[in-house]
Order: C-alpha cells, then structure tokens, then sequence
C-alpha cells in the first residue's frame, strides 16, 4: 500500500440541472479548430463545401422538454446511492447519446423520404 494513493473526490453528479446554454471559453477553440481542420485536409473532400452542407438539427419542443425532463432525472440518479450511482460514466453520457441517436433517426428519416419522392416523380 506504499504507493497507493486513495482518493475520492467531491462530484458534481447527482446535482447538476440543465438549465440552458451556457457561455464557455473560447480560448483554445482557434487552436483546435486549426488542428483538426489540418488532420482533416488529409482526407477527401472540400472542407469548405462540407462545412455549407453542415445541418443544424433541433428538438421540437415537445421532444425537447421530454429531453430536458430525461436529463434531470437521470442526473439525479446519478447522486449519491442513486440508483445510477456506480454507472455514472454512461449515465453521464445519456443525454448526449439520445440527443445523437435522435438526429440519426431524423437524417435517415429524411433520406428515405427523399428516396421516395425521387422514385415516384421517375427522378434518381
């Protein structure tokens, strides 16, 4: 037990509530972009054209208080013997995860129904 250290740190877990957008700093943000935009120029295509292709996808409003609603409770149980107490790595990512798997639902909805309306007017 020499070079054990034990540790266990307050968390924030359990008590957070999404309250909305924050303001966060942007001082490393240049940097990054700079660095990712370089590993990207590796790959194909037109970093400029793909940025204008970019969709911003949004809850409805229904969707988003249900996800609002999610988030907090999951957060909560996520406190102290909580019953996501001991998953807190997954638990943390939850909202995230629905927020993603949710805009896939939508893209994938949204191309078939263009498939679709390409099949029926005779158009590819």
């Amino acid at each position: 037990m020499a070079r054990v250290l034990l540790s266990r740190p307050d968390t924030p877990y359990g008590k957070r509530k999404f309250q909305g957008q924050e303001s966060r700093s942007t001082e490393w943000i240049g940097k990054f972009n700079t660095r990712v935009q370089t590993l990207l120029s590796y790959s194909h295509g037109d970093m400029g054209e793909r940025q204008n292709l970019r969709e911003t996808l949004h809850f409805e409003p229904d969707a988003q208080k249900f996800w609002v609603e999610m988030f907090n409770a999951v957060e909560g149980l996520m406190a102290e013997n909580g019953a996501f107490e001991n998953e807190r790595e997954f638990a943390n990512r939850y909202g995230e995860h629905v927020a993603r798997l949710s805009a896939l639902r939508q893209r994938g909805q949204r191309a078939h129904l263009r498939c679709a309306s390409s099949v029926r007017s005779g158009t590819s």
